[in-house]
């Protein structure tokens, strides 16, 4: 679903990178970049789809969610994500072997899940 993302900013001629934040499950959040799109320079993928998810579950503290992402975070970007106590932190990749799969490496883990 992140590379999803990622492929829309790709079209969009943006760098591309996507985001979701999942929460029991279920994707509550979801972004890419749209830095040029927007004339924003705060339009991470990472940073709208922690809006987004944020929006979803009515709080600014994103405990149990895991955020993906398709690119190591920018250091603009590596500060906001301590903030909502996400559970997890991954980043999304691709490998071939017998066909395109999604992989995930763990960036970050919360203190309660070490």
């Amino acid at each position: 679903m992140a590379l999803r993302e990622a492929q829309r900013a790709f079209d969009a001629d943006e760098v591309p990178v996507g985001a979701i934040v999942v929460h029991k499950g279920e994707i509550i959040g979801r972004g890419y970049n749209q830095r040029e799109q927007l004339q924003d320079p705060t339009a991470h993928a990472e940073m709208i789809a922690i809006t987004a998810a944020a929006n979803s579950m009515h709080s600014r503290r994103l405990e149990n969610c895991t955020l993906y992402v398709t690119l190591n975070p920018a250091p603009c970007v590596q500060a906001p994500l301590f903030l909502p106590a996400f559970q997890l932190l991954c980043l999304v990749h691709t490998i071939l072997k017998q066909g395109l799969a999604e992989h995930c490496t763990i960036l970050l883990r919360s203190a309660a899940e070490s």
